[in-house]
């Protein structure tokens, strides 16, 4: 058996519609599943048609088996594809710890995801990290490869991609822990290595 996993989606929600049924429809079809730990969601605070769901497993052979079951996998996507504007995205990630709850019981999370990441990069973000963690509102940090290679956007070469996330008291506190200068002077730690970065905030519940 491989080790424990989350799988993290994205669902692109059509403008105005509401989620919040939905999830708890498929959190009763998630929790007959052998292997699921636990299921946290919230929308993107940068667009509210963005929903994260982070899906911890027991390990990847449970997620695999959940996919295969054929009438379950199915009723899924059935519940969700009406509020939908384009398929899911997903990705898989090792978090240690995991699961990943001091990150994820804090106020609001940051979510960033680095593209096509240097040899170097995770010694270098690692590296950013130790300095971001002494800031003022950061409750908790993980952070770890993603399994499969990514691109920003469609029609781009893929490549190794990277997953921070961090717990912040709020979100101005993120924002102003940015403009100090400790962090301010190590930032290229964290931007130099990738081609892109992308940063979002999420307010998680658990279903």
């Amino acid at each position: 058996m491989s080790a424990p996993v989350t799988a993290i989606v994205i669902l692109n929600l059509q403008r105005g519609a509401a989620i919040e049924q939905p999830l708890r429809d498929i959190f009763e079809v998630f929790s007959r599943q052998e292997g699921l730990q636990r299921i946290s969601w919230g929308r993107w605070a940068e667009s509210a048609e963005k929903v994260q769901l982070f899906i911890d497993w027991d390990n990847l052979e449970s997620h695999r088996k959940f996919e295969a079951s054929g009438a379950d996998y199915q009723a899924v996507g059935g519940i969700l594809k009406p509020v939908l504007v384009a398929p899911p995205s997903m990705y898989h990630v090792h978090f240690s710890p995991h699961p990943p709850s001091a990150v994820l019981d804090a106020p609001v999370v940051e979510l960033a995801t680095f593209y096509s990441v240097s040899a170097t990069f995770e010694t270098d973000i690692t590296q950013f990290l130790s300095v971001l963690e002494k800031a003022e509102g950061c409750v908790a940090i993980t952070h770890c490869f993603i399994d499969e290679d990514l691109a920003k956007e469609d029609g781009e070469e893929k490549g190794k991609a990277y997953l921070a996330a961090i717990g912040w008291s709020s979100v101005d506190a993120h924002e102003k822990a940015m403009t100090t200068k400790d962090i301010a002077d190590s930032v290229h730690l964290a931007t130099g290595g990738a081609s892109h970065v992308e940063i979002r905030h999420v307010k998680f519940q658990a279903l």
